[in-house]
Protein backbone atom coordinates (compact mmCIF):
# COMPACT_ATOMS: atom_id res chain seq x y z
CA UNK A 1 0.00 0.00 0.00
CA UNK A 2 2.92 2.34 0.77
CA UNK A 3 4.15 1.90 -2.42
CA UNK A 4 0.97 2.61 -3.92
CA UNK A 5 0.46 6.11 -2.46
CA UNK A 6 4.37 7.28 -3.42
CA UNK A 7 4.01 6.38 -6.85
CA UNK A 8 0.27 7.92 -6.62
CA UNK A 9 2.07 11.19 -5.48
CA UNK A 10 4.98 11.23 -8.14
CA UNK A 11 2.28 11.08 -10.85
CA UNK A 12 0.74 14.23 -9.05
CA UNK A 13 3.86 15.84 -9.26
CA UNK A 14 5.21 15.18 -12.64
CA UNK A 15 1.70 16.23 -14.26
CA UNK A 16 1.61 19.33 -11.99
CA UNK A 17 4.96 20.00 -13.73
CA UNK A 18 3.43 19.47 -17.04
CA UNK A 19 0.57 21.60 -16.37
CA UNK A 20 2.69 24.52 -15.14
CA UNK A 21 5.01 24.16 -18.20
CA UNK A 22 1.81 23.98 -21.07
CA UNK A 23 0.64 27.10 -19.10
CA UNK A 24 3.71 29.09 -19.80
CA UNK A 25 4.25 27.92 -23.20
CA UNK A 26 0.51 28.97 -24.38
CA UNK A 27 1.13 32.42 -22.40
CA UNK A 28 4.27 32.84 -24.55
CA UNK A 29 5.82 34.11 -20.99
CA UNK A 30 8.72 32.70 -18.73
CA UNK A 31 9.56 33.57 -15.57
CA UNK A 32 13.56 33.91 -15.98
CA UNK A 33 14.25 36.39 -13.66
CA UNK A 34 15.78 38.27 -16.40
CA UNK A 35 15.53 41.38 -18.80
CA UNK A 36 16.17 41.05 -22.08
CA UNK A 37 18.44 44.61 -23.86
CA UNK A 38 17.15 46.52 -26.38
CA UNK A 39 18.72 46.91 -29.53
CA UNK A 40 21.19 50.16 -28.46
CA UNK A 41 21.84 48.46 -25.35
CA UNK A 42 25.32 48.16 -25.50
CA UNK A 43 26.10 51.27 -28.00
CA UNK A 44 28.93 53.10 -26.28
CA UNK A 45 29.40 57.35 -27.20
CA UNK A 46 32.40 59.86 -26.68
CA UNK A 47 31.38 63.01 -26.72
CA UNK A 48 34.48 65.57 -26.48
CA UNK A 49 34.54 69.37 -27.30
CA UNK A 50 37.18 72.63 -26.94
CA UNK A 51 36.22 76.31 -26.76
CA UNK A 52 38.01 78.48 -29.68
CA UNK A 53 39.31 81.41 -30.23
CA UNK A 54 36.62 83.69 -31.44
CA UNK A 55 34.19 81.72 -28.86
CA UNK A 56 33.48 78.89 -31.21
CA UNK A 57 32.58 75.62 -29.67
CA UNK A 58 34.09 72.43 -31.56
CA UNK A 59 32.40 69.32 -30.63
CA UNK A 60 33.13 65.54 -31.42
CA UNK A 61 31.08 62.51 -31.47
CA UNK A 62 32.14 59.19 -31.73
CA UNK A 63 29.78 56.37 -31.34
CA UNK A 64 30.62 52.58 -30.96
CA UNK A 65 28.84 49.74 -31.94
CA UNK A 66 25.93 51.42 -33.87
CA UNK A 67 23.65 49.58 -36.00
CA UNK A 68 21.84 50.56 -39.13
CA UNK A 69 18.85 52.66 -38.60
CA UNK A 70 19.99 53.91 -35.47
CA UNK A 71 20.60 57.53 -33.76
CA UNK A 72 22.65 58.67 -30.96
CA UNK A 73 22.18 62.16 -29.31
CA UNK A 74 23.74 64.32 -26.65
CA UNK A 75 21.50 66.38 -24.92
CA UNK A 76 22.24 69.49 -22.81
CA UNK A 77 19.95 70.39 -19.97
CA UNK A 78 19.43 72.59 -16.45
CA UNK A 79 18.84 69.63 -14.32
CA UNK A 80 18.91 65.79 -15.08
CA UNK A 81 15.50 64.96 -16.58
CA UNK A 82 15.40 64.58 -20.13
CA UNK A 83 13.68 68.02 -20.99
CA UNK A 84 13.07 70.40 -21.68
CA UNK A 85 16.80 70.04 -23.55
CA UNK A 86 19.13 71.01 -26.12
CA UNK A 87 19.74 67.82 -28.37
CA UNK A 88 22.05 66.96 -31.07
CA UNK A 89 21.15 63.80 -32.74
CA UNK A 90 23.71 61.64 -35.36
CA UNK A 91 22.11 59.03 -37.34
CA UNK A 92 23.19 56.28 -39.47
CA UNK A 93 20.50 55.26 -42.26
CA UNK A 94 20.31 52.08 -43.46
CA UNK A 95 22.78 52.85 -46.33
CA UNK A 96 25.50 53.66 -43.44
CA UNK A 97 25.02 57.28 -44.91
CA UNK A 98 25.38 59.41 -41.42
CA UNK A 99 23.91 63.10 -41.04
CA UNK A 100 24.02 65.36 -37.57
CA UNK A 101 20.98 67.45 -36.62
CA UNK A 102 19.88 69.56 -33.92
CA UNK A 103 16.93 69.59 -32.39
CA UNK A 104 15.15 70.38 -28.61
CA UNK A 105 13.16 68.79 -26.67
CA UNK A 106 10.25 70.91 -24.92
CA UNK A 107 9.31 68.36 -22.64
CA UNK A 108 10.35 65.07 -20.84
CA UNK A 109 8.47 62.78 -22.92
CA UNK A 110 7.77 64.72 -26.17
CA UNK A 111 9.30 64.01 -29.60
CA UNK A 112 12.20 66.72 -30.03
CA UNK A 113 11.15 69.22 -32.71
CA UNK A 114 14.37 70.92 -35.34
CA UNK A 115 15.76 73.59 -33.43
CA UNK A 116 17.57 76.79 -35.20
CA UNK A 117 19.88 80.21 -34.30
CA UNK A 118 16.33 81.02 -32.13
CA UNK A 119 17.75 78.88 -29.70
CA UNK A 120 20.96 80.19 -29.01
CA UNK A 121 24.44 79.93 -31.62
CA UNK A 122 24.79 78.83 -35.10
CA UNK A 123 25.23 75.11 -35.27
CA UNK A 124 27.56 74.18 -38.06
CA UNK A 125 27.88 70.48 -39.67
CA UNK A 126 31.86 69.65 -40.35
CA UNK A 127 31.95 66.09 -40.50
CA UNK A 128 29.38 63.25 -40.60
CA UNK A 129 30.69 59.81 -41.12
CA UNK A 130 30.70 55.89 -40.89
CA UNK A 131 34.23 55.30 -40.54
CA UNK A 132 36.07 51.93 -39.12
CA UNK A 133 33.05 50.91 -37.34
CA UNK A 134 32.65 53.67 -35.59
CA UNK A 135 30.10 56.33 -36.33
CA UNK A 136 31.51 59.90 -36.51
CA UNK A 137 29.84 63.55 -36.28
CA UNK A 138 31.29 66.57 -35.23
CA UNK A 139 29.62 70.04 -35.65
CA UNK A 140 30.65 73.66 -34.10
CA UNK A 141 28.49 75.89 -31.99
CA UNK A 142 29.14 79.78 -32.71
CA UNK A 143 27.87 83.12 -32.92
CA UNK A 144 26.34 83.07 -29.78
CA UNK A 145 24.41 86.76 -28.95
CA UNK A 146 22.08 87.40 -25.86
CA UNK A 147 18.60 86.85 -26.23
CA UNK A 148 15.84 86.19 -23.60
CA UNK A 149 13.39 83.91 -23.52
CA UNK A 150 9.97 85.21 -24.73
CA UNK A 151 7.31 82.47 -23.76
CA UNK A 152 7.76 80.39 -19.90
CA UNK A 153 7.32 77.20 -21.57
CA UNK A 154 10.04 77.53 -24.35
CA UNK A 155 13.13 75.60 -24.19
CA UNK A 156 15.63 78.08 -22.18
CA UNK A 157 18.13 80.08 -24.54
CA UNK A 158 21.27 77.78 -24.96
CA UNK A 159 24.59 79.34 -23.26
CA UNK A 160 28.25 78.84 -23.86
CA UNK A 161 28.68 79.87 -20.09
CA UNK A 162 26.01 77.89 -18.22
CA UNK A 163 26.30 74.97 -16.64
CA UNK A 164 24.40 71.78 -18.33
CA UNK A 165 23.41 68.31 -17.17
CA UNK A 166 24.41 66.17 -20.23
CA UNK A 167 22.00 63.58 -21.34
CA UNK A 168 22.29 60.30 -23.87
CA UNK A 169 20.19 58.23 -25.29
CA UNK A 170 19.98 56.03 -28.40
CA UNK A 171 17.32 54.34 -30.08
CA UNK A 172 16.12 53.22 -33.47
CA UNK A 173 14.78 54.50 -36.91
CA UNK A 174 11.88 53.99 -38.03
CA UNK A 175 11.15 53.14 -42.01
CA UNK A 176 11.32 57.04 -42.82
CA UNK A 177 14.23 57.14 -40.53
CA UNK A 178 12.10 59.26 -38.47
CA UNK A 179 13.64 58.63 -34.45
CA UNK A 180 11.73 55.70 -32.69
CA UNK A 181 11.69 56.19 -28.49
CA UNK A 182 15.36 55.52 -27.34
CA UNK A 183 15.88 52.15 -25.70
CA UNK A 184 14.88 51.42 -22.27
CA UNK A 185 18.17 50.56 -21.20
CA UNK A 186 19.89 53.45 -23.56
CA UNK A 187 19.02 56.64 -22.10
CA UNK A 188 20.62 58.36 -19.12
CA UNK A 189 21.12 61.75 -17.28
CA UNK A 190 24.59 62.28 -15.99
CA UNK A 191 25.58 64.06 -12.61
CA UNK A 192 28.50 65.75 -14.09
CA UNK A 193 28.02 69.73 -15.12
CA UNK A 194 29.56 70.37 -18.21
CA UNK A 195 29.62 74.24 -20.03
CA UNK A 196 30.42 74.87 -24.02
CA UNK A 197 33.03 77.25 -23.11
CA UNK A 198 35.96 75.08 -21.69
CA UNK A 199 37.43 71.65 -22.68
CA UNK A 200 34.99 68.78 -21.82
CA UNK A 201 34.66 65.38 -22.05
CA UNK A 202 31.76 62.75 -21.84
CA UNK A 203 31.85 59.11 -21.85
CA UNK A 204 28.70 56.79 -21.99
CA UNK A 205 29.05 52.69 -22.56
CA UNK A 206 32.52 52.85 -23.32
CA UNK A 207 35.39 50.89 -22.67
CA UNK A 208 38.36 52.54 -21.61
CA UNK A 209 40.17 51.40 -24.73
CA UNK A 210 37.48 53.73 -26.54
CA UNK A 211 38.98 56.81 -24.49
CA UNK A 212 42.50 57.41 -27.64
CA UNK A 213 40.23 58.88 -29.65
CA UNK A 214 39.28 61.57 -27.42
CA UNK A 215 42.80 62.12 -26.91
CA UNK A 216 43.91 62.16 -30.76
CA UNK A 217 41.22 64.56 -31.14
CA UNK A 218 41.84 67.27 -28.69
CA UNK A 219 45.72 66.92 -30.04
CA UNK A 220 44.57 67.73 -33.41
CA UNK A 221 42.41 70.81 -32.65
CA UNK A 222 45.26 72.22 -29.65
CA UNK A 223 47.80 71.72 -32.88
CA UNK A 224 45.56 73.39 -35.05
CA UNK A 225 45.17 76.78 -32.41
CA UNK A 226 48.73 76.58 -31.88
CA UNK A 227 49.18 77.50 -35.45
Amino acid sequence: MKYITTILCLLVLVQTGISHRVKESSTGHQNTGTKLASPTGNVGVNVTWIFEVGNITRIHMAIYKMQPAQWAAIGLNLNRSMGPAHVFVCRRLVNDTVDVNRYMNPGKHQHPVPAGTAQGGIFTVEKATFEAGVVICQFTLSNFTTMERTNSNDVPILSQSIPYHPLVAIGALNATNSMKEHGIDSHKALPQLVQLNRTEVITYHLESSKVHDKSKFLKVLDDKMAM
